[in-house]
């Protein structure tokens, strides 16, 4: 049962082997035929595990074994290979075709070209793994590999199945990543939802050792804010020399003008005895809010239009204010002048009728005394004036006194009329002052 599981887990480990396409074919082989390639010891048993680990000293050699199995009904040769290994993006190991010559570790195993195995048989096959002296410390990945040829579309298919051989060079481990982070912008043409920040990261091997290791990427804007923490893809097995991209898409970033991304890689090497270590890359990007400023700019041109149309209204009702109280006071000026022109008319129009009347012609008045014993009068010489009736003369004064009366009494109608008149212009000189002011327009309006 234990083989059976071991060699299904061959079988497919080694399914997607490297395909050697060449003109001709060398051998024709029946579709029908399987087979299986594993590590086994020395006496044939398979060794726990689908690949062989190894630690050698630089300049020192070692005789390992591989087991072919052929699970078809018909005899088959196949051809043996080994060549250099590296893990493809997936993470899965694979070995260099046979057109791309080996550099590396897989110049460093000797095996026979080829093997023939019986229909339902397996062949132990021996390859011995040779570490040059002037080997660098550190992991060296490898493969052996089994194959055959066969005839599709007049062209020769190599089909290979084999395992990994991974040397380990003793010596000083240096355990290395190096990831570089860029990022770009994808903002919301709604300016109330967020934008996406998409992440690149390219992570490779400077170190000597395999490794692997847990990402996280933590992205976050000005002072930590709108801080967005997720887990990357896991960083699979990276053989010294190795790189790999990965790339994310972080949806729910709002533009904080700028946004920083950060790596963080907790790497471990695969074999026992390397200690961990942890690698980290930042990166920032310009994240300009633009359509949340269009939106600003447009709420502030309208707050600016609305104080500009307040503050001309303002001015405006200041002007009229002023003009209302400038009219006020021509009025207040136009009315008092009116009040005095009344109160002088009426003054001259009160003097005026009160004033003596002058004669028209000069009246000559001469009084003379004679004494009259007696107390009769003298006759009244021709050309004199005699006093006017009702003169009485003064008793006791020896003499006699003639006196013209002048003037006339002041008419008592005259007077009020005046005064009416004085007072009523004062009273509507008031009222219009009143009316034209900016206080009296208010109590009229209200």
């Amino acid at each position: 049962m234990r083989f059976t599981i071991l060699r299904l887990l061959s079988v497919l480990l080694m399914a997607a082997a490297a395909v050697l396409v060449v003109p001709g074919a060398a051998r024709a082989a029946s579709d029908s035929v399987t087979w299986s390639v594993q590590p086994a010891s020395a006496d044939g048993q398979v060794e726990p595990g689908a690949w062989e680990e190894l630690t050698l000293d630089a300049g020192t050699a070692v005789q390992r074994t591989m087991k072919v199995t052929n699970h078809s009904d018909q005899g088959v040769r196949f051809s043996l290979s080994a060549a250099d290994g590296y893990f493809t993006e997936t993470g899965r190991f694979n070995m260099l075709p046979a057109d791309r010559p080996s550099v590396d570790a897989g110049t460093w195993i000797a095996l026979p070209d080829s093997v023939e195995v019986a229909a339902g048989a397996s062949a132990l096959v021996p390859y011995t793994v040779t570490v040059p002296a002037n080997a660098t410390p550190g992991d060296h990945p490898a493969g052996v590999a089994a194959g055959i040829v066969s005839e599709q579309a007049s062209v020769g298919v190599e089909s290979r199945i084999g395992f990994r051989v991974m040397v380990r060079v003793a010596g000083a481990l240096a355990p290395a990543l190096q990831s570089t982070v860029t990022s770009s912008y994808v903002p919301s043409w709604n300016p109330f939802l967020p934008g996406a920040l998409e992440i690149r990261v390219s992570t490779a091997n400077t170190g000597n050792v395999r490794l692997a290791g847990e990402r996280t990427l933590t992205v976050s804007g000005i002072a930590g804010l709108d801080a967005h923490v997720t887990g990357l893809e896991s960083l699979a097995e990276l053989a010294p020399g190795e790189s790999r991209e990965t790339s994310r898409t972080i949806e729910g970033v709002w533009p904080l003008f700028s946004t920083t991304a950060t790596v963080v890689t907790d790497a471990s090497s695969v074999v026992e005895g390397t200690p961990a270590f942890q690698d980290s890359a930042t990166t920032s990007v310009a994240t300009v809010p633009w359509t949340q400023a269009a939106v600003v700019v447009a709420a502030a041109a309208i707050v600016l239009l609305m104080l500009r149309d307040r503050r001309r209204r303002q001015r405006r009702h200041a002007r009229e204010i002023e003009d209302a109280r400038e009219e006020g006071r021509r009025s207040a000026v136009a009315s008092a002048l009116a009040v005095v022109a009344i109160i002088v008319a009426g003054v001259i129009a009160s003097v005026g009728a009160a004033a003596p009347a002058v004669a028209a012609t000069p009246v000559e008045i001469s009084v003379e005394v004679t004494p009259a014993p007696g107390g009769t009068l003298a006759p009244t010489p021709p050309g004199e004036v005699e006093e006017p009736p009702g003169e009485v003369e003064e008793e006791g004064a020896g003499t006699d006194r003639h006196l013209a009366r002048t003037g006339g009494a002041v008419d008592p109608i005259l007077v009020a009329g005046g005064i009416l008149i004085m007072g009523a212009g004062a009273i509507v000189c008031g009222v219009s002052a009143f009316r034209r002011s900016p206080g009296g327009r208010r109590s009229a309006r209200g």
